[in-house]
């Protein structure tokens, strides 16, 4: 537990340091920066496992029936990744064919700053993924369904609190970070805070089907997901324009 906790804050220190060693590169610095933390870091958790791990240490027995296993399961994760990149860029290129650069520098304000409250869904998912997998394989679904109804609720009133803080400040928060110039940006902020309380409590769910083995639900649900925000960004933005996204 300890060394997962560690993955996050070293691989943040190992681009910052490449990043300040680089910093007369400017942008391109950052980018390997970035690069090398992607690099070392695999190794040196690759390392921590082989030392703690005995099973890397025994001799591999081929199972194709486990292989099939495993390779559909990584496939359907493969798809639903595809479905939430598709989801989460799909919004930018169709502002980009619709509207202004300046558009997509608003849009581009307003994202990532709401994006932060996406750090909920990521530690629900640590929690969440090893527990009901134990709870599905020990067939406990009566504290499977407690434990998921527990994070549905919690999960409501934490992301909520924060939700209902960026809507109130919206014009505040945007201008003491990024200046008074990029205030437009409140009116998609707004919007997206309401979307980041329904994506937590959807991530719940999403993480349940995966952790008890059926990541297709999952997978289907991301990919119609992302193609009604296709839709719907092709039809709205031309009318809103980056708020439409």
């Amino acid at each position: 537990m300890v060394s997962f906790a560690l993955v996050e804050p070293l691989r943040i220190l190992i681009s910052l340091v490449v990043i300040v060693s680089l910093i007369w590169m400017g942008v391109a610095g950052a980018a390997i920066g970035y690069l090398t933390a992607s690099i070392v870091l695999p190794l040196i958790l690759f390392c921590v496992l082989k030392k703690r791990c005995q099973f890397l240490k025994e001799k591999a027995i081929a199972d194709v029936v486990l292989f099939k296993k495993m390779m559909l399961f990584g496939f359907s994760l493969m798809l639903g990744g595809v479905g939430a990149t598709i989801l989460a860029y799909v919004d930018t290129l169709v502002i980009k064919s619709f509207g202004t650069l300046k558009d997509v520098a608003l849009y581009q304000i307003a994202l990532p700053t709401v994006q932060l409250l996406n750090i909920f869904p990521s530690i629900f998912s640590v929690i969440l993924l090893p527990l009901t997998s134990e709870l599905w394989i020990s067939n406990q679904k009566k504290k499977l369904e407690d434990c998921v109804s527990i994070f549905l609720k919690f999960g409501l009133i934490i992301v909520l609190f924060f939700s209902i803080w960026l809507i109130s400040f919206s014009n505040i928060i945007i201008e003491f970070l990024f200046g008074n110039v990029y205030v437009e940006a409140s009116s998609a902020l707004i919007v997206l805070s309401f979307g980041v309380i329904f994506y937590t409590l959807t991530s719940i769910i999403w993480f349940t089907f995966i952790g008890i083995g059926k990541p297709f639900i999952t997978t289907k649900v991301i990919l119609m997901v992302a193609i009604s925000n296709l839709i719907l960004s092709l039809f709205l933005v031309p009318l809103l324009g980056f708020t439409g996204a």
